[in-house]
């Protein structure tokens, strides 16, 4: 990766812990970059019964927005970097198949890594 991508991703995760914070209540964040360079978010206040993630989709369409360069899930609880729903992931590729190259940055041993959305999904 070069420096460019992994200082936007680095920038976007900054982004999402600072919403985190912001956000007590939110059990989990969920930050998307698009190729445009816009950013949204969601916050899931009950992740057992979901989040607005539909709501942040339609905000994509509407703005003609669909094709993301990154995505960042962070939870509440010691700010862990996790992968968004599997349903979720599925509806970024349905909005825009260029989308499975979107960068998901991942916790790895001891390091950050960044995955693509391809990689996260099943079966892949």
């Amino acid at each position: 990766m070069t420096n460019r991508p992994k200082d936007e991703l680095l920038a976007l995760l900054e982004q999402a812990k600072g919403l985190v914070e912001a956000e007590p209540a939110a059990q989990q964040v969920i930050v998307v970059k698009t190729a445009k360079g816009n950013v949204y978010h969601v916050s899931n206040r009950d992740v057992e019964s979901g989040a607005d993630e539909d709501g942040l989709l339609r905000q994509l369409r509407d703005g003609e927005n669909t094709q993301i360069q990154a995505v960042v899930c962070i939870w509440q609880e010691g700010g862990a970097l996790d992968v968004p729903s599997i349903r979720f992931r599925q509806q970024l590729l349905e909005l825009d198949p260029r989308n499975g190259d979107a960068l998901l940055p991942l916790q790895g041993e001891n390091v950050l890594v960044a995955r693509t959305l391809r990689e996260t999904m099943p079966g892949k």
